[in-house]
């Protein structure tokens, strides 16, 4: 079972996931946190540069992209069906950052079938003031070429973050929430392990089905 969370940079992607993953322990429900484009995993480490050293967006999402086939073949098509997975971005932050006229949501998405690459259960997209975010990332001292294009450059993104999730969801039936990044942690937890666990419920009745 695919879980995704999506949010700009900064946002509280990695920290919540990992929250998260505890809150299913508890649960008993098991479940691993990853990344296409981690810093050190070994699948990702050439897929972050390679991203990172792209001229233009066309670049980018040639990046990401074969970075997804490669994260989808060594790390999600191994996982067990018990198992939940939490994954730091996905196919809706693709369609944010890297879609132009030329390379559309569209053919984004048609790109993601012809490949074959799973379908998540859920998408938790975080909510977050961008001048938030940006200090966040200045305190961590994490800022790297794309956090540094500014403000109005992200909150252009969060518009384009609800364009394509929406998209997924009316076109494609893809199931998403918008959770606020700002409140208290332990209640963003908690909100998103009770949908979680609604998914996995469901998912077991429908196998006993």
């Amino acid at each position: 079972m695919l879980i995704v969370f999506e949010g700009i940079d900064g946002s509280g992607k990695t920290t919540l996931s990992h929250a998260v993953k505890l809150g299913l322990a508890k649960l008993s429900v098991k479940s691993f946190v990853t990344s296409e484009l981690g810093r050190l995993d070994s699948w990702s480490i050439d897929g972050k540069a390679e991203l990172l050293a792209a001229r233009n967006q066309r670049e980018e999402y040639m990046a990401v992209m074969k970075a997804r086939k490669k994260h989808a073949k060594d790390v999600l098509d191994k996982t067990p069906q018990n198992c939940v997975v939490l994954m730091d971005r996905y196919l809706p932050s693709t369609i944010a950052y890297q879609s132009t006229p030329t390379n559309s949501m569209g053919q984004m998405y048609q790109d993601h079938v012809n490949n074959a690459l799973p379908v998540p259960v859920m998408v938790f997209y975080i909510k977050i003031n961008p001048e938030v975010a940006q200090q966040r990332l200045k305190h961590r001292g994490e800022q790297d070429a794309i956090d540094a294009r500014g403000v109005d450059y992200f909150k252009e993104l969060h518009g384009r973050y609800l364009a394509a999730l929406e998209g997924l969801r009316s076109a494609h039936g893809w199931n998403y929430e918008v959770v606020s990044g700002e409140q208290h942690m332990s209640d963003l937890v908690k909100a998103c392990v009770a949908s979680i666990m609604k998914c996995v419920n469901q998912a077991s009745k429908g196998v006993a089905a």
